[in-house]
């Protein structure tokens, strides 16, 4: 049966966006209020997603089975993909098998590099399918320590290394796009709505911006704090100050859809 809203995509970031940041970066819960929300749209829009840096393996545990297997999930910045209506992950080809085995052992290298350089109770290293992170939110006195030390990772190891929220991520090449994503999912719609709260996301709004220069009608939502970047801020249409008010604006948007108030 065709979706009342097949035209529509509702996409959203994770951490910091439905999800709270916390100083254990494994423990972060998505609000419950924003799940459900996902949930109800999903029955009614054409597209619904959750689009994040973290591995797809990590979305998986924290996502609920009516979510997951209803939506676009996108792990990785974009390499790491599991379709609606499927349990089966797609991940990205690089270049070659040569290229991969490559990126990965020089990840690994600088990881264990990393490891060596910083005392595991104050710093903690995140490891992902294709990146790593250091995260100092326990210590955030700290951040001029993680900044010296990107500095010598980037520099030894030739990688590429991203700011977020207390964090510094480490990619080897160019870092994948969540921009790129959103467009690859999202060009067969006429209206999209896309939420997010840091750095790689806002690359996403400015996608969509350019999208409506095509036809398409896009609306970007930042979820801003003290820690969002001012330039996301201002390239967003409206923002929303927290998680928990981003719960409570995809509730609204779901009672609309639903209802068939829009």
């Amino acid at each position: 049966m065709r979706k009342r809203y097949f035209d529509l995509a509702v996409l959203t970031d994770f951490d910091g966006t439905i999800a709270d940041i916390v100083t254990d970066p494994m423990s972060a819960k998505p609000q419950a209020q924003a799940i459900s929300a996902l949930v109800e749209i999903s029955k009614v829009a054409g597209l619904v997603g959750v689009v994040s840096g973290r591995p797809l393996d990590f979305l998986r545990s924290q996502l609920p089975e009516s979510l997951f297997f209803a939506a676009l999930v996108v792990g990785s910045y974009g390499e790491e993909v599991s379709l609606p209506g499927t349990s089966e992950l797609e991940t990205v080809q690089r270049s070659s098998a040569t290229h991969m085995v490559s990126t990965t052992a020089r990840l690994r290298e600088a990881l264990d590099y990393a490891r060596s350089k910083v005392t595991p109770e104050i710093i903690e290293l995140e490891e992902k399918p294709f990146s790593f992170t250091i995260h100092y939110r326990r210590e955030p006195q700290m951040r001029e320590s993680v900044e010296l030390l990107s500095q010598e990772i980037v520099s030894k190891f030739s990688l590429t290394a991203m700011d977020a929220k207390m964090a510094k991520e480490f990619f080897f090449g160019q870092k994948p796009s969540k921009g790129s994503a959103i467009e690859r999912f999202t060009k067969e719609f006429g209206y999209i709505v896309y939420m997010g709260d840091d750095t790689s996301d806002l690359e996403v709004f400015e996608y969509l911006k350019g999208a409506r220069q095509f036809g398409h009608c896009s609306l970007s939502v930042a979820v801003a704090s003290s820690e969002s970047p001012q330039r996301l801020v201002e390239a967003a249409d409206f923002f929303v100050s927290s998680p928990r008010e981003a719960g409570r604006w995809l509730h609204t948007l779901s009672v609309a859809v639903t209802r068939n108030c829009i």
